[in-house]
């Protein structure tokens, strides 16, 4: 009896070892994430992925889908891999959870619109003052938080408020027997390192 040897199918990576599996959601969501990490088009509309890999534990589809259903149901929800390392690069089984995307959109930097100043931060001509705004995500609202004398006061400010919104949106109600519950506490205690 031979054997074959499979050959990356995706993005040049990943290997598709299961039988049957396309249009299934495991395969969809192993699918974009090479796509994030491995194909220089879309690195053109998202640059933040350039730079970014696939562990080589989930270069197999199967060994992916196998992470996969031990989750639970992830219905709605999207792969993240920055909530447990900021800034971390590589998405694998030690790096990556499924998390709403009410929360994966929390992060969002909009590094190309930001402008001069710190995150959350404007200078206000008209004032003659720093000015800060923060998005709350889940309401859909931009909240003005004040003018400030310096760039710094209005960061903090908006540093304050994110962690506020953070805390009432994704903390407050969450169970303690909740796996993702230890990583919440994480963030909000180190939510400086997100927004860099």
């Amino acid at each position: 009896m031979t054997t074959t040897t499979l050959k990356p199918t995706v993005c040049g990576v990943g290997i598709n070892d299961v039988r049957g599996s396309y249009n299934k959601p495991y395969y969809i969501t192993w699918t974009k994430m090479f796509e994030r990490c491995y194909d220089s088009k879309r690195h053109i509309v998202q640059p933040t992925y350039i730079g970014c890999t696939v562990d080589p534990r989930w270069h197999h589809l199967s060994d992916f889908k196998r992470w996969y259903e031990q989750q639970g149901d992830v219905t709605g929800k999207q792969l993240d891999k920055d909530i447990i390392s900021p800034g971390n690069k590589v998405y694998g089984p030690d790096t990556c959870l499924f998390v709403s995307p009410a929360l994966n959109s929390f992060f969002l930097k909009r590094d190309n619109d930001r402008g001069l100043y710190l995150i959350g931060v404007s200078f206000n001509k008209w004032h003659q003052k720093f000015e800060s705004r923060v998005s709350d995500n889940v309401s859909k609202r931009k909240l003005h938080l004040g003018f400030f004398n310096t760039e710094l006061e209005a960061h903090q400010a908006w540093m304050n408020k994110k962690k506020e919104l953070f805390n009432q949106y994704f903390i407050i109600e969450m169970d303690d027997n909740n796996p993702l519950k230890p990583y919440m506490i994480s963030v909000y205690n180190n939510m400086e390192k997100y927004f860099k």
